[in-house]
């Protein structure tokens, strides 16, 4: 296929699975993201009447006289001490989520031709591949860091060739290293092409998340001016990283539409060429 097929394929495809796609997010992403903000703001706001009570100081408009004393201080570092601890304990569960997010999303693209798969099925039927797939990416990031380091020029190369290795260890049941294989079996032949439509599909990454960057030039422009207190300041940053999220919901579950469609239409070039 060429690239404007794939592309318009995939389009299709996103659509088909958009609900499902949505609630993968919610679930992944979102819902863990949801609380790690509440348990902020309660840390913010007990730390405020704290930081208050101790020195005067209000926070969230920086006004007032420092006017010493400890009463308070143990009991904020206390508190402190443990919301670093549970809020440790939360990245660690959202690092498991996110990982099995982009599995999931893989999942579905790969089997969900039809559309009607359920978030429970997909979630489901792509845990068991979490820790082949953990231990693919393992791999790959040690070699291609090496390739990288020692020559950058073979590490794109082979970055090309691998590029398809998860969809071989989802899609065609692979282990970890007949995932490499196969991915570099699919591409050989045919690399320059899969260089050139991955940089394609990486410029189209690069203009929507241009699309959703324009409020951080916003950010800068009221930065400068210098007049903004704390809720101002942690308000943005949480716009900016909801607006990243948004991005990624567009565009992440699309580009694994496309590098499905795009790994099985070599599958079927490279069989169509062996038959011939």
């Amino acid at each position: 296929m060429k690239f404007g097929e794939l592309f318009s394929k995939s389009l299709g495809d996103y659509e088909k699975n958009f609900k499902l796609i949505l609630k993968s997010y919610f679930w992944f992403l979102f819902f863990p993201i949801i609380i790690l903000t509440l348990i902020f703001l309660i840390w913010l706001i007990y730390f405020a009447h704290s930081f208050e009570a101790i020195s005067g100081i209000n926070i969230f408009s920086m006004t007032g006289s420092v006017i010493g004393g400890r009463e308070g201080l143990g009991g904020l570092i206390l508190f402190s001490f443990l919301f670093l601890i549970l809020i440790k304990g939360v990245e660690l569960i959202s690092l498991f989520l996110s990982l099995w997010l982009i599995i999931s999303v893989i999942y579905f693209a790969i089997y969900n031709e039809d559309g009607k798969m359920s978030f429970r099925e997909s979630a489901k039927g792509s845990l068991k591949y979490f820790l082949p797939f953990i231990g693919l990416g393992i791999l790959l990031t040690l070699t291609l860091f090496g390739l990288y380091l020692l020559f950058i020029i073979p590490g794109i190369i082979f970055t090309c060739y691998w590029l398809f290795s998860g969809y071989a260890l989802v899609g065609e049941n692979k282990g970890i290293v007949e995932s490499m294989k196969r991915s570099k079996e699919v591409v050989k032949g045919n690399w320059w092409k899969v260089f050139g439509y991955t940089i394609l599909l990486s410029l189209i990454g690069v203009i929507v998340f241009l699309a959703f960057s324009w409020p951080l030039f916003i950010f800068q422009i009221l930065e400068l001016e210098d007049t903004m207190n704390v809720i101002t300041f942690v308000s943005i940053g949480y716009v900016l990283h909801y607006l990243s999220l948004i991005y990624q919901v567009i565009f992440v579950p699309f580009a694994a539409f496309f590098m499905k469609n795009f790994y099985l239409d070599l599958v079927k070039q490279k069989e169509d060429t062996e038959n011939d």
